[in-house]
């Protein structure tokens, strides 16, 4: 049975719920994370983006209901639950779903031209930096790229940049885990030493779940290279409307500064890792 959750966007004096809803897809695992960052408060009454909970993927979410406002959405909006990346990817493509709550990487729309439609960057190119998370009982260190044959790693291969990257490094071996909440499970039984994750804004970069608390490897990153979109199913008949609506509230969101300061303040884009050795450079 599919699962959803419906939620009403009062974003213009005469909407109406007489509306159809725009179905967003979205993991269970992200939209739990995502009402933990809101804790009970109205997505579009945010306007510091710090806070519990708050990462790149959280604030995605945000500013993608952020922006549809900006742009003058006038419809309600349902929460498809998708049990990973990969299932967010094929239901755009058969149309069961309109809009993904995640970005996609470039390189995986090229693999949807036929049957999508990508918004604007909402990551541009060179913007996504990564560390290399470990748990932090762990006392790993990593001082060059010389460290790394007696590795292992634990990605998803479906995410092709994180993958792709850890394939071009001289690594032991990366483990396939097929979706996040996998990733970490495998990385608190040690079948693995580190997962790629972006910077969080804490005083160690770092984030916990599952009870455990994971950490950056200190004075290392590495660069994805691609730009991230938000992703339309071409096979919903109002596509061009919502792409244009979407598109005109990032424009909006970016001139106002508000996508560079929701990033900063996510620690997404850090100034603490500038100097950082960049091991895919």
């Amino acid at each position: 049975m599919k699962t959803c959750v419906v939620i009403f966007l009062v974003l213009l004096a005469n909407a109406t719920t007489a509306s159809e809803p725009l179905k967003i897809g979205i993991t269970e695992n992200l939209l739990n994370k995502y009402n933990t960052y809101l804790a009970g408060r109205s997505v579009y009454e945010i306007k510091e983006y710090d806070g519990n909970g708050a990462r790149r993927s959280v604030i995605e979410v945000v500013l993608l209901l952020q922006a549809l406002k900006a742009g003058g959405l006038n419809d309600p909006v349902e929460w498809v639950l998708q049990p990973n990346y990969a299932r967010i990817k094929r239901s755009l493509q058969n149309g069961t779903i309109t809009l993904s709550a995640s970005s996609l990487w470039n390189y995986d729309i090229e693999e949807l031209r036929q049957y999508c439609v990508a918004s604007d960057a909402i990551v541009a190119e060179g913007e996504y930096q990564a560390g290399l998370f470990k748990l932090s009982t762990n006392p790993l260190t990593i001082s060059n790229i010389n460290d790394l044959p007696s590795l292992t790693a634990i990605s998803v291969a479906a995410w092709i940049p994180d993958w792709n990257t850890l394939a071009s490094l001289p690594l032991k071996k990366v483990i396939d885990a097929n979706k996040w909440d996998t990733m970490i499970k495998l990385l608190i039984a040690e079948r693995g030493d580190f997962i790629l994750s972006s910077f969080k804004p804490t005083e160690d970069m770092g984030f916990t779940e599952g009870g455990y608390r994971f950490v950056p490897i200190k004075n290392i990153k590495v660069s994805l290279l691609g730009s991230r979109h938000f992703v339309i199913s071409a096979q919903d008949t109002h596509h061009h409307e919502v792409l244009t609506t979407l598109n005109n509230g990032i424009k909006k969101l970016r001139a106002e500064g508000v996508i560079n300061k929701a990033f900063t303040q996510a620690g997404f884009y850090n100034a603490n890792v500038k100097g950082w050795q960049d091991l895919t450079q």
